[in-house]
């Protein structure tokens, strides 16, 4: 026992002394492993060594280049305000403010600032004076511009005087090194200009030790009795084309070889005249861009009392282009060389006074700012009457040259169509260009209608600044802040400063005659209406989803159950059909011999979904979502106010008192009462499900409201949409508009009237049409019913005993696209859209006209080839002097859309305007001066293109609105001319475009 009770002892100290070994080596091990994570680490963080990340700090957009000030001139002083966080005006400035300041800017890479007012100029640095110029000659300034490094002076004296501001480097290098250096401040010697005139003995300014690298030098001085009276001047620098025409070599070929090769080939030569008048057709591509892209250049544009128009290049002063009929407003500017006299006005002109004097000008880079954009030469001149004119500056190939062309400009500039201001003074509208207002170069233009002047694409567009009616825009400014980046200021008649901004280059497109926005919706928008009451749009949309997989799986069995059905019937009656083997044969291959049993993988099936969207338009929020059913498609949408009726209880009588009565019992929605209305979404929609299957619709009606609750000091708004009746109908909903509370749609071939009755939709009234109604449009109780192949109709609705009443029709066929009302004063007329791109314009008239048939005839007064087809008119309110008629009413335009994304309008017009225009028109259309689009002769392109032969006009009560807009490209001879031939005057004829324009503005 005793030996077995050692040997147990031994064994558990044995067992015991091997643990600890084992742990030994355990703590060994795990010593070692952290050992060698800790080389690791510690080489990792020799190698790698970690960067400890700084806060960012949050900095301005553009700290080095925001304005610091901001001045408002006023007729007997001057404002300066600083801008920051906030604006505030400063009292201890070194600018002058005991007189108008006429112009301010930058100098020298903006380390400087430039005040010119009407005595002289100062030279600023933040807020310190750095030198006060007084005039050295006897007149004051009436116009200045600042360009670095120029500055341009127009003194009353008709003079015109270039100063150049720039640092001296030699007095910089010198300052940097420590060396006491004094000023270079003054003017050198007035160089002689291009005709060999000049000012002498210009005293030398006074030495400041204060500016000790800073130059200014007058490089530039007209003379009045070489030049001519200076009326209007200008600073550039931007894309130009300096060179000049080289000397053409003689041609070699005689007049006998000329008529030779036209005895050859007589139709090329009538068609194309002389070989060697024609541009080449194989141009090097590579010369081709090198001729698109302009190089920079700096150049003075001056414009005098006898109309001419002379640019000059500021590095030389060498006279590059000048225009002797500038006052004419050409078509096309060109260099006339310098070897002709001095112009003589025409004698229409004459009689008024002479040529018309240019009293603003400018000339600037116009276009978007940033890389890959190239922005484009752009010129604009105000007139004594008020008349603005824009020119676009484009290149000429050196392969247009001529012999009379030799020693040239290859500069041109084309004539803008754009309309005439008239009814203010010329010298009341300023020309400012701006260099980045929403990341956009341009020009803006003052005045009782101001406008824009932009270039996204190359080609300049004009788009206006919407005011008050009373008011008028008297200047304007760029201004780069930090809570306004990239802004402007407008100063008004009345002292109101407005501080704006414009949208970027990503949000609106300003290449087109209207503003355009683009919205990424990531679905297909087929209708859309706008709620006013809560300022929403109801969009229908449509997207594709992957089909669920059970719904896959089913859809396969029963195509595959129908597959093997149809072959077993064949088999039977022993019949061979090669397409339902075909069709097994695809069914097998999916994975199983029995169709009916599949076991396969489902293949992605997408299927359209189509569902009414609800949307805020600030933010283009998605706000509420409704689904339409499978195979569901929504085919109408408008907002109305619906009126909501209540089902009210008849007394109960016995039936033998209503059998005494003769009368059935009253159904208890024709005994409802009246409610109060509710805006409402009303959608039409059809079920598209083959043509096994009947044609189905519903009618839904969703009332949205809005709910504004104030979370802490922000304002909330919250949106709901809710679906409060439903009615399917035996037909697809394919139109859908208000009727005085009712609600009109249109059935397949029938129009039925709808009311609401508690959260019923009742049907109060129905009219048979024709095939099938396409549009409805409803003015108070009149409605127009479109059909797809027989034209119009017009009906009445009678609210007494809630009835469709038929008043007229056009019996010639026409596939209607869009209807709509023509108002204008007491004058009601229809207005419709076919299929070959046409517009007509149709009247009722009573049975007294013999044309009307018994007044059941539309008389169609009106035709117009538009060429593009219309799906949609909508009456919108007009502006300027045609807002209201002599009554006081207001009055309305009709728009219109194309399929082709193209907008337009209809606006009605007086008797007396439509005979002015009519007789501008028919001149226009004559006229050799104005080139037309493609080649097409408006008359014969515009014209009226009916289905049928047959079919004849009334009348002609429409005008083309684009052949008109081409009087604006005449030269003033021109338009005097044709004017007096149609026994009128200039001034009227503008006047009625200018109404017309303000009447279609927009935005």
């Amino acid at each position: 026992m005793q030996q077995r009770k050692v040997e147990r002892e031994e064994k558990e100290m044995s067992e015991e002394d091997k643990r600890k070994e084992e742990e030994e080596d355990e703590t060994v091990l795990v010593d070692a492993i952290e050992n060698m994570k800790r080389d690791i680490d510690r080489a990792a963080e020799e190698q790698f060594a970690l960067q400890v990340e700084e806060p960012l700090e949050e900095t301005p957009v553009d700290e080095d280049e925001l304005n610091s000030y901001l001045l408002l001139s006023a007729n007997d002083s001057t404002v300066v305000l600083e801008t920051g966080l906030e604006i505030t005006e400063l009292v201890e400035v070194d600018f002058r403010v005991d007189c108008p300041t006429l112009t301010v800017g930058n100098v020298l890479g903006g380390r400087a600032s430039v005040q010119v007012h009407k005595e002289g100029a100062r030279l600023l640095k933040g807020r310190r004076l750095i030198l006060d110029h007084a005039l050295p000659y006897d007149s004051g300034i009436v116009g200045a511009q600042v360009l670095d490094p120029y500055i341009l002076l127009r003194l009353e004296n008709g003079l015109v005087a270039v100063v150049k501001v720039e640092a001296d480097e030699e007095a910089a290098q010198a300052e940097s090194q420590g060396k006491d250096i004094t000023s270079a401040l003054a003017f050198g010697e007035s160089l002689m200009d291009e005709y060999g005139g000049g000012l002498n003995g210009l005293d030398e300014l006074e030495e400041d030790e204060s500016i000790p690298n800073v130059k200014v030098t007058q490089v530039f001085v007209t003379d009045v009795h070489m030049h001519g009276f200076v009326t209007a001047a200008c600073l550039y620098y931007g894309p130009f084309e300096k060179s000049r025409f080289a000397d053409s070599p003689v041609s070699s070929t005689t007049g006998n070889e000329d008529v030779a090769s036209m005895e050859e080939d007589e139709e090329e030569y009538l068609l194309y005249g002389k070989i060697e008048d024609q541009v080449p057709m194989s141009v090097d591509m590579e010369e081709a861009g090198k001729r698109d892209s302009l190089e920079e250049a700096g150049l003075l544009l001056v414009a005098n009392r006898e109309g001419e128009l002379e640019i000059f290049e500021t590095e030389t002063f060498e006279l590059i282009v000048r225009c002797r009929r500038f006052y004419l407003g050409p078509t096309t500017l060109a260099d006339e060389g310098e070897a002709a006299g001095a112009v003589t006005p025409d004698a229409d002109l004459r009689q008024d006074g002479g040529a018309p004097r240019v009293v603003n000008l400018t000339m600037a880079p116009v276009g978007p700012n940033g890389h890959g954009f190239r922005k484009v030469p752009v010129l604009a001149a105000v007139f004594q009457h008020g008349q603005v004119m824009v020119y676009l500056g484009f290149s000429v190939p050196e392969e247009c040259t001529k012999g009379e062309l030799s020693g040239r400009s290859r500069m041109r500039f084309r004539k803008i169509v754009c309309d005439d201001v008239v009814e203010q003074r010329g010298e009341s509208i300023r020309l400012v260009s701006f260099r980045n207002v929403g990341e956009r170069a341009g020009i803006f233009v003052t005045g009782k209608r101001p406008f824009f002047i932009f270039a996204d694409r190359g080609y300049p567009r004009l788009h206006p600044l919407r005011i008050r009616p009373d008011s008028e825009v008297t200047d304007f400014a760029e201004i780069h802040n930090v809570i306004c980046p990239h802004g402007f200021v407008t100063v008004e008649l009345d002292g109101t400063v407005r501080i704006g901004a414009l949208p970027g280059l990503d949000d609106v497109v300003l290449d087109s005659l209207w503003p355009l926005r683009r919205i990424n919706l990531r679905c297909t928008v087929s209708h859309f209406a706008y709620h006013a009451q809560t300022s929403t749009y109801g969009i229908l949309a449509s997207h594709y989803v992957p089909q669920a997989r059970d719904s896959v799986r089913k859809s396969i069995k029963e195509f595959s159950s129908q597959v093997q059905l149809e072959k077993e019937k064949g088999e039977a009656q022993g019949l061979t059909v090669s397409g339902v083997e075909e069709d097994s044969a695809d069914a097998s291959a999916l994975g199983t011999k029995d169709p009916r049993k599949f076991t396969g993988s489902l293949p992605t099936l997408m299927q359209e979904k189509h569902e009414l969207r609800l949307y805020r338009p600030d933010t283009w929020e998605l706000l509420k979502t409704h689904s339409l059913k499978d195979f569901e498609v929504g085919l109408a949408v408008t907002s109305t106010v619906i009126d909501v009726y209540k089902v009210s209880k008849p007394a109960k009588e016995s039936p033998r008192a209503q059998q005494q009565k003769g009368e059935a019992a009253p159904s208890l929605f024709a005994t409802s009462v009246k409610l109060r209305p509710k805006h409402m979404l009303v959608v039409g929609t059809g079920y598209l499900k083959g043509e096994d299957s009947s044609s189905r619709g519903r009618l839904l009606m969703f009332e949205v409201s809005k709910q504004e609750r104030f979370v802490g000091d922000q304002k909330v708004s919250t949106f709901q949409m809710q679906l409060i009746a439903e009615r399917e109908l035996k037909g697809q909903v394919s139109a859908v508009q208000a009727l005085q509370g009712y609600v009109v749609v249109g059935v397949g071939p029938k129009v039925e009237v709808y009311k609401l009755v508690e959260d019923e939709i009742v049907c109060c009234s129905f009219f048979f049409a024709q095939l099938f109604c396409t549009s409805i449009t409803s003015l108070k109780q009149y409605v127009i019913v479109g059909d797809m192949f027989k034209s119009i109709s017009f009906l009445y609705w009678r609210d007494r005993n809630k009835s469709l009443n038929f008043l007229g029709k056009d019996y010639q066929p026409l596939q209607t696209y869009a209807t709509e009302f023509l108002l204008h004063n007491d004058d009601l007329s229809l207005v419709a859209s076919d299929g070959l791109g046409n517009i007509q314009l149709f009247n009722y008239e009573n049975a007294t006209v013999a044309e009307s048939r018994g007044g059941t005839r539309l008389l169609a007064n009106g035709g117009f080839h538009l060429g593009s087809r219309i799906n949609k008119f909508q009456r919108v309110r007009a502006y300027g002097n045609m807002a209201e008629d002599s009554k006081g009413a207001s009055q309305q335009l009709t728009m219109y859309s194309t399929l082709n994304s193209g907008l337009g309008a209809l606006v009605p017009v007086s008797e007396k305007t439509f005979q002015l225009l009519s007789a501008l028109q028919a001149k226009l259309a004559q006229s050799p001066d104005l080139p037309h689009l493609g080649g097409l002769n408006p008359r014969e392109f515009r014209k009226f293109r009916p289905e049928r032969t047959s079919h004849q006009l009334l009348n002609q009560r429409l005008l083309d609105g684009h052949l008109l807009l081409e009087f604006h490209s005449l030269d003033a001879v021109r338009k005097k001319e044709m004017a007096r031939q149609i026994g009128s005057n200039l001034k009227e004829i503008m006047s009625t475009f200018q109404s017309l324009d303000t009447a279609l503005t927009r935005f």
